[in-house]
C-alpha cells in the first residue's frame, strides 16, 4: 500500500468538498422552489382567492 502526499489528498477532498456544497445548493434551491409552488397551487386553482 503506497502512501498518499498530503499536498494530493488535500486538493482532492477541497473539490469533493465543494461538489458535494454545490449539490446540496442545488437541491436546497430545488425545495424551496417546491415549498412555493405549493403555497401559490391552491390560489392558481381557485382565483377568487388572491383577493
Amino acid at each position: 500500500m503506497s502512501k498518499v502526499p498530503a499536498s494530493k489528498l488535500r486538493s482532492k477532498t477541497v473539490i469533493l468538498v465543494g461538489m458535494t456544497y454545490n449539490i446540496l445548493n442545488i437541491l436546497n434551491i430545488l425545495n424551496i422552489l417546491n415549498i412555493i409552488s405549493n403555497v401559490i397551487t391552491p390560489y392558481m386553482l381557485n382565483p377568487g382567492a388572491w383577493a
